[in-house]
């Protein structure tokens, strides 16, 4: 019985210790303001992780499976998906970005993030 209780005790080891790293960070302008929408996605070769900004421009990376985290490892950042929607004078919506579009190439950018622990991360990013 105690060798299964062992055995037991290393699997569950084993399995959490495979949940990634975790890297919380901030997108915000360059004046201290939140951007208060969008998505951050970290890139490494065919990998891409992503956390969605909240609107106090906060977000958590998550990996392809649910409540997975980073690899150690060097990311190019991409901030993307960062619109405003508003009603013209004709009554049609009409859409625009929040931020340079620069920023949502991971190879323009200019954002490069090295992950070795649990990280707490900040980009600034700049409107159009």
């Amino acid at each position: 019985m105690k060798q299964y209780v062992a055995t037991l005790i290393v699997l569950l080891c084993v399995a959490g210790c495979g949940q990634g790293l975790s890297v919380k960070g901030k997108v915000v302008f360059d004046d201290g303001t939140p951007l208060t929408r969008g998505e951050v996605r970290f890139h490494s070769g065919n990998k891409v992780f992503s956390g969605t900004i909240q609107k106090d421009g906060t977000f958590v990376m998550q990996g392809a499976a649910p409540q997975s985290g980073l690899e150690p490892g060097t990311y190019e950042v991409a901030i993307v998906g960062t619109i405003e929607t508003t009603t013209g004078d004709d009554g049609y919506p009409r859409t625009k970005p929040l931020i340079a579009e620069k920023f949502g190439d991971p190879k323009k950018s200019g954002f490069i993030c090295s992950i070795k622990g649990h990280e707490s991360v900040q980009f600034k990013v700049t409107p159009p």
